[in-house]
């Protein structure tokens, strides 16, 4: 049955639902809702590169699974250049390693002035003599360091370079040849160590502390002592030092290049058990090959100098020159150094073993300061890590 009260009640409710007509519109009634206008999507910035007037910069990573949700970074003015994170994570590396030199350069002067002042002292050349090998080996073991596989046969190498030059010059081969082919033969032992590291993309410490093994047991069981008189002329620690302070210096210099860290110290981003491909494997090669040929100028300097061959001491040497890298700032972690620091601290650690012995301090005694300097070399490698950032 019709209710003529609740037809006019429901009538009256009908019109209140009504949009009333604008003042000077023609329409009335219900207005249409305005379609949404697209948004253009914000075009991505190279760093570096202008941003258009009123543009907003994506920052970051999508957020909440959305992909092309970048944050908003709010407007730049046009013509300002889009920031650089990487730019700025460079630039506090290389502030935090040239602190870390001064730092460096500071305590090998002093460490120097205590060897050379007070009587009786070594004469700047002794010193230099004592300098050149060890600093050397330094070298080597920095450039593995720099291309992320460090090479723990270092001192093995230099060691199987000595004995083979001694060995040739004991049958009349000419010292010039004799060091040459000492050097070839640790510099192949060590490239075929970085294919293997390469091809396997396993680590350089466990390949090379095996062939460390296997180095010095071949040279003890050559000759019971390990040790070959041979009788040379002057060592020319001068020369042997100049060696030493160009290849440190070039060496870091030529790292500060981004496309050569790049390309030497892929393994750095490789994850663990990974296949690390060719660039790793390049970075293997070069830093393993080269680490050897530069150990085997380390052991003909030491022949040189001692008049014998180094023998089978290969794990103190490295341990040596491991601290020595490490206190320069050459990252244990790979790619990163500076390019003074390896200098300045082979300075203050052969100064500071150079002062043990002096005052007749056990042999112990330089091992440990040794130890001690490798501990601190790897706090000053977690505090660069730290304050560099990953995206040098």
């Amino acid at each position: 049955m019709d209710d003529p009260h609740f037809s006019a009640r429901y009538d009256t409710m009908c019109c209140m639902t009504d949009t009333p007509s604008v003042p000077g519109s023609e329409q009335s009634g219900p207005q249409p809702v305005p379609a949404v206008q697209p948004v253009s999507p914000v075009q991505p910035v190279s760093p570096g590169q202008p941003v258009p007037a009123g543009q907003p910069v994506p920052v970051g990573q999508p957020a909440f699974g959305f992909q092309g949700a970048p944050a908003y970074a709010g407007p730049i003015s046009a013509g300002q250049p889009a920031p650089a994170p990487e730019h700025r994570s460079r630039r506090r590396g290389l502030v935090v390693h040239a602190a870390w030199e001064v730092l460096l350069l500071v305590l090998a002067l002093a460490v120097l002035a205590a060897v050379l002042l007070p009587s009786p002292h070594p004469t700047l050349v002794n010193f230099l003599g004592s300098l050149g090998p060890t600093a050397l080996l330094a070298v080597a073991v920095s450039l593995s360091l720099r291309t992320g596989t460090v090479n723990l046969a270092a001192g093995a190498l230099a060691a199987l370079g000595g004995t083979i030059m001694a060995t040739l010059m004991n049958h009349g081969t000419p010292e010039a040849a004799a060091i040459a082919v000492g050097v070839l033969a640790a510099g192949a032992t060590g490239l075929l160590l970085g294919v293997l590291v390469g091809a396997l993309s396993v680590p350089a410490w466990a390949v090379t502390l095996g062939a460390a093994s296997v180095i010095d047991v071949s040279l003890t069981s050559a000759n019971s002592s390990g040790i070959i008189s041979v009788s040379v002329g002057a060592g020319q620690p001068v020369l042997w030092f100049g060696l030493f302070a160009v290849l440190t210096l070039a060496g870091g210099a030529l790292f500060l290049i981004p496309g050569v860290r790049d390309a030497l110290s892929a393994t750095r981003s490789v994850p663990a058990g990974r296949w690390g491909g060719w660039r790793a494997g390049l970075g293997a090669v070069v830093g393993l090959g080269g680490s050897g040929l530069v150990a085997g100028l380390a052991g003909a300097a030491l022949v040189l100098r001692l008049h014998a061959s180094p023998g089978g001491a290969g794990s103190g040497t490295t341990l040596i020159a491991l601290a020595i890298a490490l206190l320069g700032g050459v990252s244990v972690f790979g790619r990163r150094g500076g390019v003074t620091g390896v200098l300045s601290a082979a300075v203050i650690g052969v100064g500071l073993e150079t002062i043990i012995q002096i005052h007749n301090g056990r042999y112990w005694i330089v091992y440990t300061m040794f130890g001690v300097l490798l501990l601190i070399g790897l706090v000053a490698s977690r505090v660069i890590e730290s304050v560099t950032g990953p995206d040098e």
